[in-house]
């Protein structure tokens, strides 16, 4: 639910959005050919290309109820890009052992909770993501942009959907917000379109899965070919405002 929706805050919406393509191909593009030549990894990339989609957003300074320890929104299903997925993965890799362990095992409960359900049965679901650590995410830095994309003006609707996520009551969104996150999120599409690399979007849990238990996943997504066949819950595209 957008928190405005008048002619003036949509008109200027789509020109964010706009300008926010333009500024994520610029940030994402060059980076892309230095990372399939192995010169530098994922996290690399997705680090500078986060904190050009941060700097664009913090310039608008919307009011928003997000706050840390707010996590309500950390049980939502959530998508991200084989990018997006490899750059978690190898945060995981550099966990110390017991720290790893413990996403492995929630990665686990997750996946048993998720399998049998439809995208749409897991959207009325609460599953903790795999990184939300005493009501903090601990991978801040690493969120994907679906995270980033994601706010409320008013922290009641959030409460109300997490204790009934089949509620109508959605939380209010500024647009000019959204328009931003979704202008990179298509430059990253079309960058790794351009790029000849799969730039589907996959559910967070299953792909994460895939990535650190497929050892020729990041190799086979470097050629040019689907990174997680097995992964169900795929979209061909990220949404768009």
């Amino acid at each position: 639910m957008f928190f405005r929706r008048d002619a003036k805050a949509v008109q200027v919406a789509a020109r964010l959005a706009q300008t926010a393509y333009r500024d994520g191909s610029s940030a994402l593009g060059p980076k892309l050919a230095t990372m399939r030549s192995g010169e530098v990894t994922p996290r690399a990339v997705v680090v500078g290309f986060y904190r050009h989609l941060d700097d664009a957003m913090g310039v608008l300074r919307l009011g928003t109820a997000c706050q840390s320890g707010c996590d309500y929104c950390c049980y939502y299903r959530t998508v991200a890009s084989p990018m997006e997925v490899f750059a978690i993965r190898e945060h995981v890799m550099s966990l110390d052992g017991p720290e790893r362990e413990r996403v492995f095992d929630q990665l686990a409960q997750n996946l048993e909770t998720i399998q049998p359900l439809t995208p749409d049965q897991h959207n009325e679901t609460n599953v903790p993501c795999p990184f939300l650590v005493s009501r903090h995410c601990s991978i801040y830095d690493l969120r994907p942009v679906a995270c980033r994309r994601h706010h409320s003006v008013d922290v009641t609707p959030c409460n109300a959907a997490f204790h009934d996520p089949r509620t109508s009551d959605r939380c209010p969104q500024f647009p000019e917000h959204l328009a931003i996150a979704d202008g990179y999120n298509f430059a990253q599409y079309v960058e790794l379109r351009e790029h000849r690399l799969d730039a589907r979007v996959y559910e967070l849990n299953a792909a994460l899965h895939g990535a650190l238990s497929d050892p020729t996943a990041y190799p086979r997504w470097l050629a040019g070919q689907r990174a997680f066949p097995d992964v169900s819950d795929v979209q061909k595209s990220p949404r768009r405002i």
